[in-house]
């Protein structure tokens, strides 16, 4: 099966190819400025203040605990099987593409 192609803002925008740094040259500090900006960005995207996102959270599980509460043992047993294949799926997939930034 083919790789998805990523739409990469280095193609786009000068800032953008700028900005790029390989992640087998980029230092930890380069890491965590890459991951802070992220957090932000989704953040924002979510449009919630730290004071919502704890209330995002409890609706969240509060929702999972009901949905869990009056499903069958076997819709159960389909979820996490479900899950599980797709962990493994996950798993795999990030075994070669880590398999293929080491073995260059």
């Amino acid at each position: 099966m083919p790789r998805k192609r990523k739409s990469g803002i280095s193609k786009i925008s000068s800032r953008g190819r700028d900005a790029k740094i390989p992640r087998n040259q980029e230092i930890s500090a380069h890491a965590e400025l890459r991951r802070q900006q992220q957090v932000e960005r989704q953040r924002v995207l979510r449009a919630e203040t730290p004071l919502q996102a704890p209330v995002r959270l409890e609706k969240q599980a509060t929702l999972q605990t009901t949905r869990r509460a009056i499903e069958t043992p076997e819709q159960s047993q389909v979820r996490r099987t479900n899950n599980a294949d797709m962990q493994t799926t996950r798993r795999r997939n990030f075994m070669r593409n880590d398999c293929i930034y080491d073995c260059i």
